[in-house]
Formats: C-alpha cells, sequence, structure tokens
C-alpha cells in the first residue's frame, strides 16, 4: 500500500541466480543496503564491482573495509526511516557528473577485491602460521607424534541455516582428503533447538543448548576416542564455536576466524557498531 502512488517505479527483481546479479545490478546507478546486521555483506563488492556506489550502514562488515563515505558511497549513521529517506534524497539530488565519478571511484576501489588476490593472502597467512608453529616445536612447546594425528572438524548447526559456513566445511573437508591421517566430522547435534513446536525465538534460545552443552560433551567424548589410539587435533571451523574450548582446552584446537567485525565493535573500535 505504501508503494501504491508510485507502484509504476518499482520493480521486485525478486530471488536471482548468481550469475545473473551482473545484469541486474547494471539497470540501477546505487545500491542501498540498510542492514542492521551483516558480518560481511558479499553484494557490497558485487556492487562497487558493477559501478554502484553504495549507501550503507556501518552494521556491514564489507561497509567498514570498502566504502569511503563520499568517495565510493555513503555511510549512513543511523539505521532508521528519515535517515534513510534523507540519504536518498541527497543522491537522487546528484548531477549525472557526480554518480558517474562515485561509479568511476566504486570500480576503482575493489580493483584488488578478487580470488587471486585473497588467495594470495590467505596462503601468506597460513605460511607464517605454519613457520610459528614450527618454531614452537622447536622448542618442544608441542611434542610432535610419531604419527599422523587424528583430525575432528566441527560442523555446523543446521537450524542456523548458515550457507557459507556449510559450504567453508564442506572445502575443508575437500582439502582433508589428501591428509595421511584419519578425518572425521563432527556435526552439532540438534535435540532441543530441533523441537519444531517451539516458537522461534524460543527455538534460537534452545538451540544454545545444543550448542554451548551438548555439543561440548560430544565433541570431548570424540576427543577422548580419538586420543586413545593417537593424537587429535580438533578444527573449530567457525569462531562462533570458540565457547566450548575450555571443554577441550588438554586438546590441540585450530579455530577459524573467519572475520573480526563483531569483536572490533564490542571493544569500541567501531563506534556506530557497538556490541555488548
Amino acid at each position: 500500500k505504501i508503494l501504491m502512488p508510485v507502484k509504476e517505479l518499482v520493480t521486485w527483481e525478486g530471488f536471482r541466480q548468481w550469475p545473473d546479479l551482473p545484469s541486474v545490478y547494471s539497470k540501477a546507478h546505487v545500491l542501498c543496503l540498510p542492514t542492521r546486521h551483516d558480518g560481511w555483506a558479499m553484494v557490497v563488492p558485487e556492487a562497487l564491482a558493477s559501478g554502484l556506489p553504495v549507501l550503507t550502514t556501518s552494521d556491514a562488515g564489507a561497509a567498514v573495509e570498502l566504502v569511503e563515505d563520499g568517495i565510493n558511497g555513503w555511510v549512513m549513521p543511523e539505521t532508521n526511516v528519515n535517515c534513510i529517506v534523507q540519504a536518498l534524497m541527497h543522491i537522487a539530488a546528484l548531477s549525472a557528473d557526480d554518480l558517474q565519478k562515485f561509479s568511476q571511484s566504486a570500480r576503482q576501489s575493489v580493483e584488488s577485491h578478487n580470488l587471486e588476490t585473497g588467495s594470495s593472502r590467505f596462503i601468506q597467512a597460513a605460511y607464517e602460521a605454519l613457520v610459528t608453529f614450527q618454531c614452537r616445536l622447536a622448542e618442544g612447546e608441542v611434542k610432535p607424534s610419531s604419527a599422523f594425528p587424528q583430525l575432528l572438524i566441527a560442523g555446523t548447526y543446521s537450524p542456523d541455516c548458515l550457507n557459507s559456513m556449510s559450504r567453508y566445511v564442506n572445502m575443508v573437508l575437500e582439502a582433508a582428503k589428501s591428509y595421511p591421517g584419519h578425518v572425521e566430522r563432527v556435526d552439532l547435534p540438534i535435540i532441543v533447538g530441533g523441537l519444531k513446536w517451539l516458537p522461534v525465538r524460543l527455538s534460537k534460545l534452545f538451540g544454545y543448548v545444543d550448542k554451548y552443552i551438548i555439543f561440548p560433551l560430544m565433541l570431548r567424548r570424540r576427543a577422548m576416542q580419538a586420543s586413545q589410539r593417537n593424537d587429535c587435533i580438533v578444527h573449530l571451523t567457525d569462531q562462533g564455536q570458540g565457547l566450548v574450548l575450555p571443554w577441550i582446552s588438554d586438546f590441540s584446537v585450530i579455530v577459524t576466524c573467519h572475520d573480526l567485525i563483531a569483536v572490533r565493535g564490542a571493544l569500541g573500535e567501531i563506534p556506530a557498531m557497538q556490541r555488548s
């Protein structure tokens, strides 16, 4: 009903597959993403690469890293209707030349944001971590095993529908096929949080029982069983699983930290994104 007066000017694109997105972006001049929380928001670099300046908030991780206010987009100080309307009115008043400058800056800002650069940075960080680890081995802080340790890879909690995390776990498992030792995936159990008759809020709350009480006990039991046969390494594939560390602190543990946006917000490093 709100959009009825301008219904002829509104197009509902609906869900589009990833290969179809460039054609959708090409129809626009600006991307508006008034998110209240998004750990990264892949849509931001996608839009910038398509020449779209981005209007968003500092609650989008990609905005914190990629969007320069007044250069290749705009970062709104608040996420409310008045703030969004004022920002859009400001953009609508820009001349075609000004929009073109923003568009050029948008493309330039993500020229190095590609798979080749990203993989190179990741590999370099991995090598640096390995060098540090080998130093610890040489100092005797970690005793090398004569046999390859068993590797336990923590999976995901499917009710959370974290598709990107699930893909990452599958990538790790695929890479681990070349590992000489035994590899086992340990998915988070769906017991209390999986009760379908629960309201959404209670289901999320009860899910914490699965993730932070039942799962740590289950993971510790599996690690103890594995360590009876050989050394054991536990890989927590998401920093959100870090709360189980006290339960498995007597084993070797690897934690993949995908981003520090929430942590930086909690430390006050991102004023517009405070976290408890």
